[in-house]
């Protein structure tokens, strides 16, 4: 082992191994729904997105725009599970369904599919029923006659609309997001909690080597702080091991 990675503690690093396997399950492999009811993957990337951004900026800057939120996997990850307390995630669901629906390119593929996310998400008494006027419902009913790629467009822009101003205010204001923002600033050590101090900036005068050092120890430190801030928070979620929400089944009205 290199001596930067052998001067970090060994649970802050298998802790950091551990987030990056179960995200890396959860974001890449999952499907939104059971094999009876799956319309898409869970699975948002954007061209906003930066392979090596740094974590807490991402994390802080979910709160600047629901863009940017939407624009990262692990705000989209973290929103899910905030949504699935409130018995709202359907809307974010579907969102992603539409997004997914769009990158098809073959005409059988975009009817099948557009019939599945109708049946699953806009038909009324629906397993998912999203929050949707009935004018809307029926554009989008119409609309399945002759499929595109923006059938569902209308459907979709109101129901982000309805997530950006009802539910994303109350996410950001969660006990969740609030810690979690807040732990991204501590240094790291006592299992990512109990320091007071901020990081200041580097001195001109660190060395490389030291300013390496200190960008595994931050990168590890805040990876540990967003798996134990959000499957605290979002226990019985389904936030541990995420597999896709149980098998649909009707919701009364809310």
């Amino acid at each position: 082992m290199c001596r930067t990675l052998a001067a970090f503690p060994t649970t802050c690093l298998e802790r950091a191994k551990e987030l990056k396997t179960r995200l890396g399950i959860f974001l890449h492999k999952s499907e939104l729904g059971s094999d009876t009811g799956s319309v898409g993957k869970f699975e948002w990337s954007s061209k906003h997105s930066k392979e090596g951004r740094n974590f807490s900026e991402d994390v802080l800057g979910w709160k600047e725009s629901f863009d940017l939120l939407l624009s990262s996997k692990n705000g989209v990850a973290a929103f899910h599970a905030f949504l699935k307390t409130e018995f709202s995630e359907e809307n974010l669901e579907f969102w992603l369904a539409c997004e997914e629906f769009k990158k098809l390119r073959s005409a059988t593929k975009l009817a099948s599919r557009a019939h599945k996310i109708f049946e699953e998400f806009i038909r009324s008494e629906a397993p998912k029923e999203v929050n949707i006027d009935h004018e809307t419902r029926e554009l989008t009913r119409v609309n399945l006659q002759a499929v595109t790629a923006t059938c569902f467009d209308v459907a979709q822009g109101k129901t982000r609309t309805l997530m950006e101003k009802d539910s994303y205010p109350r996410f950001l204001k969660s006990p969740a997001y609030r810690d979690l923002a807040a732990r991204t600033l501590e240094p790291p050590g006592g299992e990512g909690a109990g320091c007071k101090e901020r990081w200041s900036h580097p001195s001109p005068r660190h060395s490389l080597p030291g300013r390496r050092e200190r960008t595994v120890k931050e990168k590890a430190h805040l990876a540990a702080c967003f798996r134990s801030t959000l499957s605290s928070r979002y226990c019985g979620t389904g936030f541990h091991t995420w597999e896709g929400p149980p098998t649909p089944t009707s919701r009364t009205s809310r």
